[in-house]
């Protein structure tokens, strides 16, 4: 006999944020992000810094894709792990 059969649903996302690898001050490499104008990223590529303690932290794309906005705004003070990008994944 086996168990209950589980119902449930497949979600696949082909949105992905990028976060912050460290606290800091986070200054984006993008002025200016408009979804219509397709500002395509690749995995390596630079979203922006996070200033900490005078040193600079590259913050990089882990995927590829199309920018679609930043979510931290130029001199707001980050927490590691809190989203700086967010976009729609090619891979999708």
């Amino acid at each position: 006999m086996s168990g209950p059969h589980v119902h449930a649903e497949r979600v696949h996302l082909d949105e992905r944020l990028v976060v912050s690898p460290r606290a800091g001050v986070f200054f984006p490499s993008y002025t200016e992000v408009r979804p219509e104008e397709a500002a395509m990223v690749a995995v390596g590529d630079e979203i922006g810094v996070v200033v900490q303690n005078g040193e600079k932290h590259t913050v990089h794309c882990p995927f590829t894709g199309q920018l679609m906005g930043l979510m931290a705004a130029p001199g707001q003070r980050l927490r590691a792990g809190e989203p700086v990008a967010w976009l729609t994944t090619a891979d999708g």
